[in-house]
């Protein structure tokens, strides 16, 4: 679950924004670390996220995706 969030900001030829928060891991945990596949500003605290693999200039890493919500029936 998304503990903390910020907007990491960046001209475009250098990739763009991009999220940096704070997860609070099932076990009790926390990692700094990003949420991918949406716009950094649609991160919100208290959302769920699940783990990905991801890959950044730097190389693989690991990042975060927001979770499938159960639907309601």
């Amino acid at each position: 679950m998304v503990a903390s969030t910020t907007t990491v900001r960046r001209r475009s030829d250098r990739g763009g924004d991009y999220d940096l928060s704070l997860i609070d891991l099932d076990g009790g945990a926390r990692m700094l670390s990003r949420v991918e596949g949406v716009a950094p500003a649609d991160v919100r605290i208290g959302q769920r996220v699940e783990p990905r693999i991801v890959e950044l200039a730097s190389g693989p890493a690991i990042g975060f995706v927001p979770a499938h919500e159960p639907e309601d029936h």
